[in-house]
């Protein structure tokens, strides 16, 4: 079956996505579970095991449901059309900074897997802590807070636009003064006595509390969405790029998709190479399993400042 012109989405073609989805999630789970290659307790985990779940089962509600939310999300463009929000209008050219900082992202995803198949302890110490890649990771995320902040200032009579902008910004804010654990190790400061007995590194952070990262599984949804579904979907999906327009969410440009699965590419390279596969905690060799989750977050961190350079496309006229 082919899209037809309406824009009605494929739904065989839906549905094995969906598919596959779920079988990525549930064998996740399954490895989740492999006796002697995890290094935290299982009620270590039990919170990021309940976030895997809740996504295999929102992966099954959709499919079960498909129609039907596609109803609602029909209903919701129309809602939004019947408000008469202005879409948003772009400058049609990238300006050199975007090609400067896609090229080095580029370079990135290729060296780092190379530097690590020819010495694996040099790639191993330099995402250890407070190290120049953490660091730029964390400044990276700030740097994007900092765009969207002041793009949103700027976005007077797009209140929608301001309002996701604002949300973008609170996202990238937290999730950088996260990596480097709120200033702890620069300011020096001790982690508060109950957060320590159930921070799994004893710092000052909330991804780290009851597993080895609270927030890893729906974080990796989130940023898989704003890099690579979205911007699929508003080139390529009319139904889901109406709903996108109708709200005025700045998506990332097309580029950002296929930079985040090369970003991907990269990451599994990576996990095969130290024998650290998957994001779970895994790991089948003497390195820790988190070695290759280090570089995607970095990886993420330079995607989501292009995405935040990109956005500065967008034309704050009145209209």
């Amino acid at each position: 079956m082919k899209t037809v012109a309406s824009g009605r989405p494929q739904p065989i073609a839906g549905r094995i996505g969906l598919i596959i989805a779920i079988a990525v999630c549930a064998a996740l789970s399954i490895l989740d579970h492999i006796d002697g290659t995890r290094i935290a307790a299982p009620d270590k985990v039990l919170v990021a095991d309940i976030g895997l779940y809740t996504i295999i089962a929102v992966f099954l509600v959709w499919l079960i449901f498909f129609r039907t939310v596609l109803g609602w999300i029909d209903g919701i463009i129309g809602y939004f059309k019947a408000l008469n929000i202005a879409p948003l209008q772009f400058r049609s050219k990238a300006i050199t900074i975007e090609y400067i900082l896609c090229t080095l992202f580029v370079i990135a995803i290729i060296a780092f897997p190379l530097n690590a198949l020819f010495n694996r302890d040099l790639a191993d110490r330099m995402v250890q802590e407070d190290t120049p890649i953490e660091y730029l990771t964390s400044i990276f995320y700030l740097i994007a807070t900092l765009f969207c902040v002041v793009l949103g200032i700027r976005a007077k009579g797009k209140p929608w636009l301001r309002f996701h902008l604002f949300f973008l910004a609170f996202l990238f804010f937290f999730v950088g003064m996260e990596e480097i654990s709120w200033g702890q190790r620069i300011f020096h400061f001790a982690t508060p006595k109950e957060m320590e007995k159930y921070n799994n590194q004893d710092e000052f952070t909330l991804h780290n509390m009851y597993s080895i990262s609270l927030f890893q599984y729906p974080g990796l949804a989130i940023t898989a969405f704003l890099l690579c579904v979205f911007p699929l979907w508003q080139r390529y999906s009319r139904r889901w790029s109406g709903l996108l327009t109708a709200i005025q969410f700045p998506v990332a440009p097309t580029c950002c998709a296929w930079l985040y699965l090369g970003g991907v590419a990269s990451y599994f390279a990576l996990g095969a190479i130290f024998l650290t596969p998957t994001p779970l905690p895994i790991s089948f060799s003497k390195y820790m399993p988190s070695v290759d989750d280090e570089y995607l977050e970095f990886y993420l961190s330079c995607l989501f400042m292009i995405f935040s350079v990109t956005n500065w496309r967008i034309l704050l006229s009145k209209r």
